[in-house]
């Protein structure tokens, strides 16, 4: 085998026509593909070396999709029919053409049931000589919608529960977003001694809901400067410290099931683990995966108070890891999962519920919920993650709340 295929070594050695495309690679590689546009459209070329002193060669030129998927896409060569001289060069020019608006966003799965990146492949043929070429083709697509900030009031009074903050969005772009929303208790600066993929820039926590089997459920999330390729603790680990009811911490962190088990080769399966300093033991923080995908600079964990010994209030400190393990420490802070901090909502327009806007105005709407359990995590603001917006900075969108003490004076008349 060689790169993209099986190589008939006789055939390659005494062929007397080849074809190259992108100098470096020899294949057309367009790579990850980031589209903001319905209508995404790209041209590579690639050069047939005739090296017959004596005959002329005639190619038909064709491109053929191998990928289980290659929905929303064409590759079309210009032209289709070719002929070279003895000894002379050809080009031929291949135009990818994507309707972005009709490309996959949600992973698909392979045999085992594990979620896998879209990826379209394929070859373009030159027939019609002997032996037959073949070059390989790879893209990755991923369209992702942009969030546009129109206005924004974040200042909440602090003697009036019912007062609400509020910031007016759009959204634009080939697919819909899926929205969500998360009190942000830590923000951490862009430190240049970690690798982006693993520097924390927002930590968010917030009540999530009440399980029948495991008791109520919180979610922490994170937003990181730039994606990471998995979650794998390998390239980006973030250890959440819980200090709640027990003597000892629990320390959360992300990491791979498969390897966890030690049942072989790491898959797209990924969870938090814990090490619980009580019982000495290493065990599932969850029994619920990480909320994440490839590419992706946003996670979020869903945990059970009672697997981290926590009952109401507890501190914690957020730490990443790099793969040089260089530390970033994001900070410590406090959270009540009996209190959560803030209230939230997007609406769309017409005043309805509206988490997947697409191409239209909203608004999300935040007010205080429990005065007493905001004044103890003492939330920074408030980030909107997209999930299907672009992993990174991209992916997750912060506003600072002010929480404003008015003072009101008697007026005091001569």
């Amino acid at each position: 085998r060689q790169g993209a295929g099986r190589v008939d070594a006789p055939a390659a050695v005494n062929t007397k026509v080849v074809a190259v495309g992108d100098p470096n690679l020899v294949s057309l590689n367009w790579g990850l593909l980031e589209l903001h546009e319905d209508i995404f459209s790209s041209e590579k070329l690639v050069t047939l070396h005739n090296f017959n002193a004596i005959d002329a060669v005639t190619v038909n030129i064709a491109a053929e999709f191998t990928s289980p998927t290659f929905a929303g896409a064409t590759l079309t060569p210009d032209p289709t029919l070719i002929t070279i001289p003895p000894n002379s060069d050809a080009t031929v020019k291949f135009t990818l053409t994507l309707d972005v608006t009709k490309l996959p966003i949600k992973f698909g799965t392979d045999i085992d049931g594990n979620y896998q990146m879209e990826e379209y492949y394929g070859y373009v043929t030159f027939k019609g000589i002997s032996p037959e070429l073949r070059l390989p083709f790879y893209f990755v697509p991923r369209p992702y919608p942009v969030i546009t900030e129109k206005a924004s009031d974040t200042k909440l009074d602090f003697a009036n529960p019912t007062d609400f903050g509020y910031i007016d969005l759009e959204q634009a772009g080939p697919v819909a977003s899926d929205l969500w929303a998360f009190p942000v208790t830590l923000v951490s600066g862009n430190d240049p001694a970690v690798m982006d993929m693993a520097d924390l820039r927002y930590v968010g926590m917030d009540y999530g809901w009440f399980d029948g089997d495991y008791g109520d459920i919180f979610m922490p999330a994170f937003n990181m400067y730039a994606p990471q390729h998995a979650e794998q603790a390998y390239w980006s680990e973030v250890d959440l410290y819980i200090y709640g009811d027990a003597q000892e911490p629990v320390v959360n962190f992300n990491y791979n099931y498969a390897d966890f088990l030690g049942s072989g080769y790491p898959t797209n399966d990924w969870v938090v683990i814990q090490v619980d300093y009580n019982v000495g033991k290493v065990k599932l923080a969850s029994p619920y995966n990480i909320y994440a995908d490839f590419n992706s600079g946003f996670q979020e964990w869903f945990l059970p108070k009672s697997w981290s010994y926590v009952s109401d209030s507890f501190r914690y400190e957020v730490y990443s890891y790099d793969w040089y393990a260089t530390e970033d420490f994001a900070g410590e802070g406090y959270f009540d999962v009996t209190r959560p901090p803030l209230a939230w909502n997007v609406f769309d327009a017409s005043w309805s519920e509206r988490f997947s806007p697409h191409n239209e105005p909203f608004s999300m709407f935040f007010r205080v919920n429990n005065l007493d359990g905001y004044l103890l995590s003492a939330p920074k603001g408030i980030m909107l993650v997209d999930y299907y917006g672009k992993p990174g900075i991209g992916q997750a969108t912060y506003w600072p709340i002010s929480l404003m003490r008015y003072l009101h004076l008697p007026l005091i008349a001569k």
